[in-house]
Parts: C-alpha cells; sequence; structure tokens
C-alpha cells in the first residue's frame, strides 16, 4: 500500500511541475529584393491564425524583428504581411506553421515578404440587361491584356457564372478587360474595359457586351 501512495504522490509532482503559462514568438523579415522605404512598406503585421480565428500583430518594417508574448500554446499559421502608408498590403511572406509552448520563446524561421500580385473579379453582363439564355450564350471568353498589349490571362466560363476571379497577376499599370461570347444566329457580343492595378490590389470590373455589328 505504501509503495501504490509514494508512486501516486511522484505522478501528481509531475504534474504539478508542468508549464502551463502562455508561450512567445521571435519573428524576424526582410522585405526583398529592396529594403522597407525603397518598397513603401510601413509596418509589418505578423499574423497568427488557429481555428479559422486570425490575430493581427502590428510593428514597424524597420525593426526587421520582433518578440510576440502572452500567445496561448498551439499551433499556428503564421504569415507576414507588408503594409504601405495606407494600411493595404502590398507585400506578403509564404505562410509557416509555428508551435508556441508554455513558458517559452519560440523563433520562427525569417519571413522573406515579397510584392503582393493583384486580382481582378471580372463581372459580364448584356446590354440592355439580357440573359444568356435569351441572346442563346452558353460560354463567355474573358482576357486581360497589359497597356503594352500583352495578353496577361485568358479564359472561357459559362456564362451563367456572371463572374470570375483573375489572381497571381504579377504586374501594375492599366489593364483591358475583354469578354466575348458567340450566340443563336452567329450573332457575336463583345466588350471591354480597363482597370488599373497595383502591387497588392483587388479590383473589380463590370463588362458589358453589346451584340457587334455584321461585316
Amino acid at each position: 500500500m505504501s509503495l501504490v501512495v509514494g508512486f501516486s504522490g511522484v505522478l501528481i509532482g509531475c504534474g504539478d511541475d508542468a508549464p502551463t503559462g502562455p508561450g512567445g514568438l521571435e519573428v524576424t523579415w526582410k522585405t526583398s529584393p529592396r529594403g522597407c522605404e525603397d518598397s513603401g512598406v510601413e509596418q509589418v503585421n505578423i499574423q497568427l491564425t488557429r481555428d479559422d480565428v486570425s490575430t493581427d500583430n502590428l510593428f514597424p518594417c524597420t525593426d526587421g524583428a520582433a518578440l510576440i508574448e502572452e500567445i496561448d500554446p498551439a499551433e499556428y499559421t503564421l504569415t507576414a504581411l507588408g503594409l504601405d502608408d495606407e494600411s493595404r498590403t502590398i507585400f506578403i511572406a509564404e505562410s509557416t506553421k509555428v508551435t508556441v509552448v508554455s513558458d517559452s520563446v519560440r523563433s520562427a524561421k525569417e519571413q522573406v515578404l515579397t510584392a503582393k500580385p493583384a486580382e481582378v473579379k471580372v463581372e459580364w453582363r448584356f446590354d440592355g440587361g439580357a440573359m444568356c439564355n435569351s441572346v442563346g450564350v452558353s460560354e463567355v471568353s474573358v482576357s486581360i491584356f497589359d497597356d503594352a498589349d500583352f495578353l496577361i490571362q485568358n479564359d472561357t466560363f459559362s456564362c451563367g457564372d456572371g463572374f470570375t476571379v483573375f489572381g497571381d497577376i504579377k504586374t501594375t499599370g492599366d489593364f483591358t478587360v475583354i469578354a466575348e461570347a458567340n450566340g443563336a444566329d452567329e450573332k457575336v457580343y463583345r466588350g471591354d474595359e480597363t482597370v488599373s492595378l497595383d502591387r497588392g490590389e483587388e479590383a473589380e470590373v463590370i463588362v458589358v457586351m453589346s451584340e457587334e455589328a455584321a461585316q
């Protein structure tokens, strides 16, 4: 009996000594290929995400490093975001997994921030509010050209979708968005709009297609 009691006491003692407090995380970063000022990055947001809940931690970009304290022990997804003077995300680093341990400070690998690609949501409509079925259109082809007329992206979509999103646009400036479709009775519909994109921008454009005159 005394042996059992003694063993039980050891187990309780080990449990009492186990760390239970919050932990900390050291993070370093750099903007590539240029520094913070030349890249236009004012602040770095070290975003920690767990169970779809994100916590923002803002620091001056020029600090280059930060210690985040009082973090609940768990595994997190760490994403470093570079913000400009209007708090827009223009730089981003690849997300990584980090584990925070009680009563301990862990170091994350260096975060290398590069320019965040832009994206544009393109909606298509028909002149006069016509529906896809009423003009006999089943598919819409959408193309994006830069200001030097280089094709950036293009694809074909179901007309009934009504919109699509083009992402990973790694250039800036003015772009021409063209939507084209073939309808009933060999009719052709076409429309175009311009949109300006900067680093990390999420823009929207509506292209209204009209019936083209017969050649």
